[in-house]
């Protein structure tokens, strides 16, 4: 199978190093800016979207935007928003307006890694199917 394919947007490139050394099972593109990123989504798609906020020339947000703005962008690309200058309850905001999942700087390279595979071996979002027969009760469910 094909490694899956990351493209980490981050302007520190101290994080940026250490975030493509956390993925070395997978095929990492950089960029230090949103203008480039852009420029990479353009050319080749990916499955995971590791995004920082805070990016000079086109912010993380921005991005995030014109991503989800794309049709065939949308439906392939996770997307991680990264943040140190944001609680996490500012960052979750994030999650309605498009991004699948957020995480704190600075962050542990476990949790950072937890993210990551969990959005990579997510499928991309479908309509719920019709639940079949009648549900079970709850005491079945009960601990």
């Amino acid at each position: 199978t094909q490694k899956p394919r990351v493209l980490v947007v981050e302007d520190d490139p101290r994080l940026r190093r250490l975030m493509v050394g956390l993925l070395r099972d997978c095929t990492v593109v950089e960029a230090g800016d949103g203008r480039a990123a852009w420029a990479e989504l353009e050319k080749a798609p990916f499955d995971l979207l590791v995004l920082d906020v805070n990016l000079p020339l086109m912010s993380g947000p921005e991005l995030l935007a014109k991503l989800r703005g794309d049709d065939k962008l949308r439906e392939r690309t996770r997307t991680l928003m990264v943040s140190g200058d944001m609680p996490s309850e500012s960052l979750g905001g994030y999650l309605m307006t498009g991004a699948d999942d957020y995480l704190e700087k600075p962050f542990l390279p476990p949790a950072f890694q937890a993210r990551t595979r969990a959005l990579l071996g997510r499928k991309p979002a479908a309509p719920a199917p019709a639940p079949r027969g009648p549900a079970a009760p709850e005491s079945v469910l009960a601990p």
